[in-house]
């Protein structure tokens, strides 16, 4: 019996391309974009929650400026009810009735740290206190703020204004003069506003 004399199979060799023929220009591009994806990303976070704070701090101002529109308001029917003429105005501003500082150039009564009105609760009146109806006003409004508006009257003078007639010809109606200064927060005490207004109620005839 003939046998085939066995011969190993020579399986022919091709040049092996691998990692050693590379060199990460792929990964390079794929970490830049990365890069900049997450810088982006980023940027738009920050940018998002600066316009959130900007928003909110302007809807607290919105709520700090109406509140004071109503404490001028309240101020006003306090006046038209409660005021006669200058009784009860001191320079203590006892109650929240205030006289002005003598001369010019003296320090507001709202701005004088001697007073502290604003932080002493005999000198300032509050939202509700003198007005009819008050309260439940008062609780629905302090629902949405850090503290109720505050305000102080100061009586000024008594003038009499001839553009508006009297009950006679040729007479003049006289005036009592009152100077309203408001101070209102919004839903944080960080958020404060201060209104003021002047107020005029009929006191007869010069």
């Amino acid at each position: 019996m003939n046998t085939i004399p066995y011969t190993r199979q020579r399986k022919p060799t091709y040049p092996v391309i691998g990692p050693r023929h590379q060199h990460g220009v792929v990964m390079a591009v794929a970490l830049i974009m990365l890069l900049m994806l997450t810088i982006i990303g980023v940027t738009s976070m920050s940018s998002g929650n600066l316009q959130e704070i900007m928003a909110r701090n302007m809807l607290d101002r919105n709520y700090a400026f109406q509140a004071g529109e109503s404490g001028l308001r309240d101020a006003e029917f306090d006046v038209e009810t409660n005021m006669t003429a200058g009784v009860g105005f001191d320079a203590a501003c006892t109650n929240g009735l205030c006289l002005p500082p003598a001369g010019t150039g003296t320090t507001p009564v709202w701005e004088n740290p001697s007073l502290d009105v604003w932080d002493t609760s005999s000198k300032h009146r509050k939202f509700g206190d003198y007005t009819p109806g008050g309260s439940g006003s008062a609780a629905k409004l302090g629902d949405k703020l850090a503290e109720l508006p505050k305000y102080i009257i100061e009586y000024n003078d008594i003038a009499c204004d001839p553009t508006v007639p009297g009950e006679e010809l040729g007479t003049a109606v006289k005036f009592d003069k009152f100077r309203i200064t408001t101070t209102a927060a919004g839903r944080s005490s960080q958020a404060r506003i201060r209104l003021q207004s002047t107020y005029r109620k009929r006191n007869g005839l010069c």
